[in-house]
């Protein structure tokens, strides 16, 4: 049988009013409805749902069971009409998001505009950020979410995953590794790099991936925006290993992108304070964003 919600309703009434006459005081139909609803659960599901005893209904093992997957469902219901009640109201406000630059065109692009049709009276106050200021912005009130290159390790921090990509090695269309499709570390150390500042976790992540290889590299200029990359890239001034989400930018402007054999993985996240329970845009993003959000990144080439 299909299990309705409407007796879902009825179920957890009785098992919560402990009998017939307070569950159908708690519905505001009449104790033979209740009755009647009961039996028919019970011979439908060909299950014993309550044993009677002095005008009592107690529930069997079964139905406290089924009460944990009915009080799923019934949470579920309540949120739903929570958020249809807010969109009722056409809620008001400031919006304030955090975005790791890199990610700042991905973000604008699929998340912003189904949000602020979503929420047609919300402002939303977009910021540009380094992942290392995120986490004091959140927890001070300075911003309601984050949506960050990497997760923010915080204790005090929720953290949701949308993806994992790996960066990439950036070069001009007339570079020596052009043509590759895939090259190593020691590879690329044999040219001039353009390379994040180490106080940034990309930066960190590329002399770490280096240094696990025991490999040398020369430094010819260092970075603090992955876009700068492109710039320098197409001036001559290097290769560059930079971000999956800014390559798709440089690859617009006739760059080559080329995989990197090791292992440097971006981990795009949605990021708000875990002790504070989200409002209900925050928590619209933090589910419908981040799904959007993945459908929106780049696949690995």
């Amino acid at each position: 049988m299909q299990f309705k919600m409407r007796q879902m309703e009825v179920f957890r009434a009785v098992i919560i009013g402990g009998s017939l006459t307070n569950a159908a005081r708690l519905l505001n139909i009449s104790q033979p409805a209740v009755s009647r609803m009961i039996a028919h659960i019970e011979d439908s599901l060909d299950v014993e749902l309550f044993q009677r005893a002095k005008g009592r209904l107690i529930p069997t093992t079964e139905a406290l069971l089924l009460l944990d997957e009915v009080e799923k469902v019934h949470s579920a219901a309540i949120q739903a009409n929570e958020f249809v009640e807010n969109l009722a109201r056409e809620m008001s406000g400031v919006l304030r998001v955090g975005v790791s630059a890199c990610l700042s065109p991905l973000v604008a692009e699929s998340l912003i505009p189904s949000f602020m049709q979503t929420y047609p009276r919300i402002t939303i106050d977009f910021f540009t950020m380094l992942l290392a200021d995120m986490p004091v912005a959140l927890l001070s009130d300075r911003i309601d979410l984050a949506v960050s290159v990497m997760p923010l390790e915080n204790a005090n921090i929720r953290t949701t995953e949308i993806a994992a990509r790996r960066m990439v090695l950036l070069v001009p269309g007339d570079h020596e590794l052009a043509d590759r499709t895939s090259v190593t570390l020691a590879e690329i150390a044999a040219h001039p790099l353009i390379v994040h500042s180490e106080d940034m976790a990309l930066g960190r992540m590329v002399a770490t991936a280096f240094g696990d290889g025991g490999i040398d590299y020369e430094t010819r200029c260092i970075i603090h925006h992955s876009r700068d990359a492109c710039d320098l890239v197409a001036a001559g001034a290097g290769a560059a290993i930079i971000d999956p989400f800014t390559a798709t930018i440089a690859r617009s402007r006739g760059l080559s992108t080329i995989s990197i054999a090791e292992d440097i993985v971006t981990r795009p996240s949605i990021n708000h304070v875990l002790l504070r329970e989200p409002r209900s845009e925050v928590a619209y993003i933090m589910d419908h964003g981040a799904r959007r959000l993945a459908d929106a990144i780049p696949q690995e080439r």
